[in-house]
């Protein structure tokens, strides 16, 4: 039997060095500052809370993992959404709000087990499903994450406005990830008795939303800049530049739904990719300035690995204070020295999170093994 070989993902003519070094534009849509200063006026006007959920009529069948919720507020809506929160034996002041990816999300119990010991650590640990997703369906049947057109839920035809944006589900997801910042911080603040720490984690479409939420909390207060992100393959990134060229746009997922809506528009496709670059990654990045662990691939089929490094150069984060772990490939299963550097970055995004070390201890002794290696650090 013939075992098919797997065709790397493109690289676009780009070298290693070329990949890495890729720069996004960083001038935003012309709706930008309209849209996000009414956006944080609805967000940060409504003060979230963590509330349990209690007894079987009160779960949301789509995932009853989720032991709390809370309300998400943006300019057009008001939306529940769910979340699994992970509390240590003893008071915490630092808590970390952890977003998942697109499809498949794996339940919330199963996803637990990879943050039990940052909780035994001393973290409070949140786990949120945004709208629309396994926990978060109870108010929002009609909207379904595995849904094809997902990503373009609430957009409209024609030259889109400012007004009509707010419709749109990717900057509410971003409010829900903003609110559960919030949540988690006013719980902390109310049992430790002191200013706490949040840091955020994200892989891909987590990722993406992370940097949104921590852009737009540095922008709106400085003292709601998250303390640490961990981040992997950010998506939503240099969106131009992928939209320039079908063959930067995956078969299927998010961007794809996007790409087709621009088709679908016609005329106003030119207004319409401006108005989607309200969510462009690597313009929020430039808002970033917490200290950052992100991994970025120099290929991948599912998010092109010019635009993950395109968010990284992006970040106002001081040099000594973002890192970059470079792995082989991303979406997508390279072989066997692929799994281990994957495995390698798990390895010290966990010990990134201590909130007991600071984080230039904890990097100094995986320093050397950030562009290449396969074998932790003693």
């Amino acid at each position: 039997m013939e075992v098919p070989v797997l065709q790397p993902p493109e690289d676009f003519g780009m070298d290693a060095l070329g990949t890495l070094c890729h720069v996004s534009p960083r001038a935003p849509s012309r709706l930008h500052s309209t849209f996000w200063a009414a956006w944080r006026r609805a967000v940060f006007s409504h003060e979230a809370e963590l509330i349990p959920r209690g007894g079987p009529g009160a779960m949301d069948p789509s995932d009853a993992g989720a032991s709390h919720e809370l309300m998400s507020v943006t300019p057009t809506a008001r939306v529940p959404v769910g979340a699994l929160l992970l509390e240590p034996a003893k008071a915490s002041h630092a808590g970390l709000v952890v977003v998942h990816t697109s499809e498949p999300v794996e339940p919330l119990e199963r996803q637990a087990e990879r943050y039990r010991r940052a909780v035994e650590r001393g973290l409070t640990v949140l786990l949120l499903r945004v709208r629309g997703f396994g926990g978060s369906r109870g108010a929002w049947s009609r909207l379904r994450s595995d849904d094809a057109d997902y990503a373009v839920y609430g957009l409209v035809a024609g030259t889109p406005r400012e007004a009509d944006m707010h419709h749109w589900v990717l900057p509410q997801c971003v409010a829900d990830v903003t609110h559960a910042c919030l949540a988690l911080r006013r719980r902390l603040s109310a049992r430790s008795g002191c200013v706490p720490t949040i840091s955020m984690d994200g892989t891909s479409f987590g990722a993406a939303l992370v940097i949104m939420a921590a852009g737009q909390m540095t922008a709106h207060h400085p003292e709601l800049e998250p303390s640490r992100l961990t981040l992997a393959l950010p998506s939503l990134g240099d969106l131009a530049w992928r939209f320039a060229d079908e063959s930067r746009v995956a078969r299927m997922g998010m961007a794809r739904a996007m790409f087709e809506h621009l088709r679908r528009t016609g005329e106003a496709g030119a207004d319409m990719l401006d108005a989607m670059r309200l969510v462009d990654s690597a313009v929020h990045s430039v808002e970033v300035r917490s200290s950052v662990l992100m991994r970025l691939a120099l290929r991948d089929d599912r998010v092109p690995a010019p635009t993950q490094a395109g968010v990284f150069n992006n970040l106002s984060t001081s040099v000594g204070r973002k890192w970059r772990f470079v792995t082989p490939t991303g979406h997508f299963e390279g072989g066997l020295r692929d799994l281990r550097r994957a495995a390698l970055f798990e390895r010290l995004r966990e010990e990134f999170w201590d909130p007991a070390r600071p984080v230039d201890q904890i990097l100094e002794p995986w320093e050397g093994l950030l562009l290449e290696g396969e074998r932790a650090p003693n």
